[in-house]
């Protein structure tokens, strides 16, 4: 009699064990759960956030530039600031986000506004030409798309190739297959990433080296693929 007495008692506790057990098993269960939850909202607030970045107002010139752009592709766009806006028309915001970095061509080349991958050979029109890339930005088009916008400063030739003389500079420059330019810090132009054909390797030029005065760069189109600083 004891001995089954003795076994009721211990089946009890055993029971007492497995129901606090069962109880405590739930409880971290809802927790982690719970924890799973706060990551999931946290890791999704995170991606929204980097979806939209950090919107600039990018200021007149670079509005202006990326207006040119589009227009230049021939898209009707308005100026946000232009009043009235026709019904139904593309508004265009002067926010956009800036980046570090943009993929081109095979999207194994990147460019960037610092060195070294941050002079480019661009086609516009249908010839090809120079740029020092000042900066990055995405903005959203008119379906609410977004657009990647390469803002860069023209690099203007300062020697036309094979039109010298044997002996004069630009002959031995043409001879080279370098380019020898001078960019204005004044006047800018926006272009997307598909234009872009190639990076460029470069030096930049003290003053009256090639005989130009100042501003003055050498460049060579390069085919490697260079990481952005």
């Amino acid at each position: 009699m004891i001995g089954i007495l003795q076994k009721v008692t211990s089946n009890q506790k055993i029971l007492e064990i497995h129901g606090t057990m069962l109880r405590r098993g739930i409880e971290a269960q809802r927790l982690l759960g719970a924890h799973k939850k706060v990551l999931e909202l946290i890791e999704e607030k995170d991606k929204s956030t980097n979806e939209r970045g950090n919107l600039i107002n990018v200021g007149k010139e670079v509005y202006g530039a990326m207006v040119e752009m589009i227009e230049r592709h021939g898209r009707g766009v308005q100026r946000f600031q232009d009043f009235p806006h026709p019904q139904g028309s593309w508004i265009l915001s002067q926010f956009a986000k800036a980046v570090q970095s943009v993929a081109f061509g095979d999207e194994m080349s990147k460019v960037c506004p610092l060195p070294p991958n941050n002079v480019v050979v661009y086609k516009d029109q249908g010839a090809y030409h120079y740029g020092l890339v000042k900066g990055l930005y995405i903005f959203h088009g008119k379906k609410n798309e977004p657009l990647t916008g390469v803002y860069l400063s023209k690099i203007t030739p300062q020697y036309t190739w094979l039109k010298y003389p044997p002996g004069h500079i630009g002959y031995y420059l043409s001879l080279l297959g370098v380019f020898v330019g001078k960019f204005d810090e004044s006047k800018f132009l926006m272009i997307q990433p598909c234009d872009i054909v190639l990076l460029a390797t470069y030096h930049l030029l003290e003053k009256d080296v090639f005989r130009v005065s100042s501003n003055s760069i050498i460049c060579c189109p390069s085919n490697c693929h260079l990481p952005c600083s």
